[in-house]
């Protein structure tokens, strides 16, 4: 299993860091209590964590669609 850091740089690629979805516009929350995140990137998924660890975990990569909210500062 792959440790996911969730940092604060907020930026895709192959680093340490996965970026922070809680500060992506992909990102919506569900109503389904077992699995409350979706992504907007990956339409029809539901997650029980949040989408950049599924993707970190299965690819090994950083999510490359992360697209920082409008309005929010480093």
């Amino acid at each position: 299993m792959i440790d996911i850091v969730i940092g604060d740089d907020g930026v895709g690629g192959t680093g340490a860091r996965a970026p922070d979805c809680l500060r992506c516009a992909h990102l919506s929350i569900t109503w389904n209590a077992a699995f409350p995140y979706a992504c907007a990137v990956f339409p029809g998924d539901i997650y029980r964590a949040l989408p950049g660890v599924a993707v970190r975990n299965a690819t090994g990569l950083c999510c490359p669609a992360f697209c920082a909210k409008a309005g929010i500062k480093g």
